[in-house]
C-alpha cells in the first residue's frame, strides 16, 4: 500500500507506543489506518487478501497432514520431507489405500522412463537378490489350473498373510522356493505385495517356516 501521512503514536493493549499512519489501498481505492510497520508490508487493506494468497501459492503442491488438515508446500519442502521418510515402512492401511488409488491407472511414459533408469544395473546377475537364474526355472507339470483353483478355494481366495485379507492380485507361492515341489502343503495364496516380500534371498528360511505353520492349519 502507499503511505499517505503519519498519525500520532498510539498506545497498544500492553501499553507500548506504536506508530500509525494512513495508507492508500490501490485495490478498493480507499484510505485505511494501519500500524506503520504493518502497512508498509501489506499489499492491500484486506479486500483482496485471499486472491493475493492464491496467486502467491500458484504452482505449489498441496498435500494433507495425517489429521486431515491441509497444508501448502513448495517443491523443495516436499523433496526434504521425502528424504526424511525414506526407509520408513508404510503401514498396511496406507499401502492398501495407495493400491486402491492406483487401480486402473497406467503410468505415464515419463514414469516408465524413471523406473527403467532406476533399475539400470540392478537386473539379472547384478541384482542383490540374484539366485543363479532360479526364477527362470520351469514349474512342474502338476502346477496346472486345477491345482491353482484348489489352492485358491482352500485358502478362501484371500491372501494368507495374517492381517492382510487382500482378495485382489493373488499369486501362488512355493513355500520352500522349489518350483518342482507342487504338493498342496508347499503352496499358499499371497497377494502381490506379500509375495514380493518373500523374494529376498536373506530371509527365505524365515518365510519358509512362517508359511509352513500357516498352511499346516489346513492339513
Amino acid at each position: 500500500m502507499e503511505l499517505r501521512r503519519n498519525l500520532p503514536a498510539r498506545l497498544s493493549k500492553i501499553g507500548r507506543r506504536e506508530s500509525w499512519a494512513v495508507f492508500w489501498c490501490s485495490f478498493c481505492k480507499q484510505e485505511v489506518e494501519r500500524r506503520l510497520k504493518n502497512g508498509k508490508k501489506q499489499k492491500s487493506c484486506g479486500c483482496v487478501h485471499f486472491q493475493l494468497i492464491s496467486e502467491a501459492n500458484r504452482g505449489n503442491t498441496k498435500c494433507a497432514w495425517n489429521k486431515g488438515k491441509k497444508g501448502i508446500y513448495s517443491g523443495k519442502t516436499l523433496e526434504i520431507m521425502s528424504e526424511i521418510k525414506k526407509g520408513i515402512p508404510r503401514s498396511l492401511e496406507i499401502r492398501q489405500k495407495i493400491s486402491k488409488s492406483h487401480l486402473g491407472l497406467k503410468p505415464s511414459e515419463e514414469t516408465r522412463q524413471k523406473i527403467r533408469e532406476a533399475n539400470i544395473g540392478k537386473m539379472g546377475e547384478l541384482s542383490s537378490n540374484w539366485q543363479g537364474g532360479k526364477s527362470f526355472e520351469d514349474y512342474g507339470v502338476e502346477f496346472n489350473k486345477s491345482l491353482k483353483q484348489f489352492i485358491k478355494n482352500r485358502d478362501l481366495n484371500i491372501c494368507q498373510t495374517p492381517g492382510c485379507m487382500n482378495t485382489e492380485n493373488l499369486h501362488y507361492h512355493h513355500i520352500d522356493y522349489d518350483k518342482k515341489n507342487n504338493n498342496p502343503e508347499n503352496l499358499t495364496t499371497l497377494c502381490v505385495s506379500c509375495h514380493v516380500k518373500t523374494n529376498g534371498k536373506n530371509n527365505r528360511e524365515y518365510w519358509t517356516k512362517y508359511y509352513k505353520e500357516i498352511v499346516s492349519i489346513y492339513l
